[in-house]
């Protein structure tokens, strides 16, 4: 028998076909020669999505919100994750190890908030450098307890591992899910109105200030402390979710580009904002003045704002203060736009606009934070 012409005639699939483990060793599977600078975050994500499937029944929403929402038997549970990179989310310099893990937690259960979740559960992984004080990893998880304590939910567990560049923290939020159903990004309707929950741009104003002192000060100003230690907005997010909004979302990364997220999820509507009307947080526009800038520009493109956007019919908008005032006094709700119609082929940064003070609309040229984004991109 001639066992090569028998090899050929009968050859076993690829190994691809045989094993998703064997494709992972195949050299060459990238396609063209884009890099990831070239797409961007948000590009890149939806790269991503398209190559996952959704096989469990029990998989409510996945990739591509706040939130993944799965059905168990005891009822809906919200999941989230997110990482923060020394150098790029966070600075040593000027603030301590506890403060940037309070930020990457408290951005995590941003997400939670955003579809009205209950938190319960926390697990964070740390990356640490060899020469940091262990007193001040006792300080950190001293302070994620406190968290919990006051937001209500437990840190479960976790990974440490040595880092030797940079710190990081990739955290996992788990949250229950109370109501029948849950608010997401994509329930926008025209008619609507664009609405923020606190002030805006005080964490932008913060960085800044930390920037120039070179350090953490003893007495943080307001803004400095929005920086360094955002308020969770999980409560308003909760109380929000009861009632009857459309969409909403957190704010993490600037409003210019939450925007923009809405638009994404909500094709053949617009969303139109007018800079005049949003609350401009303490502190911003002594910072507007000393850099030159607008503090309409900074409430806009400053991203960690720990808020929350939404959005409401106008009949719905009264009652929404009012329960809002009833159980989060302390929690401001401002009016800053409206969403309207738009053509179904028109691009996400199209439909992302902004007001002039003559009325006119325009796109929206400003934008918030993004990984990977290059300038002029």
């Amino acid at each position: 028998m001639d066992c090569s012409r028998a090899t050929s005639q009968t050859r076993s699939p690829p190994p691809c076909e045989r094993s998703p483990r064997a494709c992972a060793s195949l050299p060459g599977r990238s396609v063209g020669s884009r890099r990831i600078e070239d797409l961007g975050e948000f590009d890149l994500l939806d790269l991503i999505r398209a190559h996952l499937g959704q096989r469990l029944s029990t998989t409510v929403r996945g990739p591509g919100g706040d939130a993944a929402i799965l059905e168990t038997e005891t009822g809906r549970l919200a999941l989230s994750t997110d990482a923060a990179v020394e150098g790029v989310h966070f600075d040593l310099r000027f603030m301590s190890l506890a403060d940037a893990g309070w930020r990457a937690v408290v951005g995590a259960l941003g997400d939670l908030s955003a579809v009205g979740a209950e938190p319960r559960a926390v697990l964070l992984s740390c990356g640490f450098r060899g020469e940091l004080e262990v007193a001040s990893v006792e300080e950190l998880f001293a302070t994620l307890d406190a968290l919990g304590e006051e937001e209500g939910f437990d840190l479960v567990g976790g990974d440490v591992v040595a880092s030797p560049h940079a710190v990081f923290f990739d955290v996992v939020v788990v949250g229950r899910l109370t109501l029948s159903s849950s608010v997401d990004r994509s329930g926008a309707r025209p008619g609507d109105l664009l609405a923020v929950t606190g002030t805006l741009g005080g964490a932008m104003a913060g960085l800044a200030s930390l920037r120039r002192a070179g350090k953490r000060p003893s007495d943080p100003s307001p803004a400095e402390l929005d920086y360094l230690r955002p308020g969770s907005p999980l409560r308003p997010g909760i109380a929000l979710a009861a009632c009857p909004i459309h969409a909403m979302t957190d704010i993490s990364d600037g409003l210019a580009e939450e925007l923009l997220a809405l638009a994404r999820a909500n094709e053949e509507l617009a969303f139109v904002v007018d800079p005049t009307r949003l609350p401009v947080a303490e502190g911003v526009d002594a910072e507007a003045k000393e850099s030159g800038r607008d503090p309409a520009e900074m409430a806009l493109s400053g991203g960690e704002d720990s808020e929350l956007l939404l959005t409401v019919l106008p009949e719905d908008y009264s009652a929404l203060k009012r329960a809002l005032d009833a159980l989060h006094p302390a929690t401001r709700l401002t009016v800053i736009g409206e969403v309207i119609g738009a053509p179904a082929d028109a691009p996400a940064q199209q439909r992302t606009l902004a007001r002039s003070q003559d009325g006119e609309i325009r796109p929206l040229a400003l934008r918030g934070f993004e990984h990977f984004r290059r300038s002029g991109r």
